[in-house]
């Protein structure tokens, strides 16, 4: 899959209007198949994730972030336990995290970590 991480919102580029998505799923997903802990109102969070990301699909016209925004509205709707699943939204959320370039935010590769 291919994520397009720069979505134009108005305009205007606005890759940080994923990463708040991205945070709740990926805390969600990746607390339950690591620790297997449930996060309190994680069907709301990933109803919630899953919501924003279809939206942002959509804005963009981006077929596979809504088709993430699917996979994990079907997540949120079953079990944690669907393990599989499970797993697939946590390696698309991750791939799609490396995109993710908060404005503002220093990258891993720069050599000035300054804020």
């Amino acid at each position: 899959m291919q994520y397009r991480a720069h979505m134009f919102l108005g305009g205007i580029m606005d890759q940080a209007a994923l990463y708040g998505p991205i945070v709740e799923a990926r805390d969600v997903v990746e607390s339950y198949l690591r620790n297997r802990v449930v996060v309190a109102g994680w069907r709301l969070k990933l109803s919630e994730a899953s919501r924003q990301f279809v939206a942002l699909g959509e804005e963009a016209l981006d077929a596979d972030m809504k088709a993430l925004g699917g996979r994990i509205d079907l997540l949120a709707k079953s079990d944690l336990t669907e393990t599989d699943l499970a797993r697939t939204v946590s390696a698309d959320l991750e791939r799609l995290l490396v995109e993710v370039r908060v404005p503002g935010l220093p990258k891993p590769e720069d050599d000035d970590w300054a804020f």
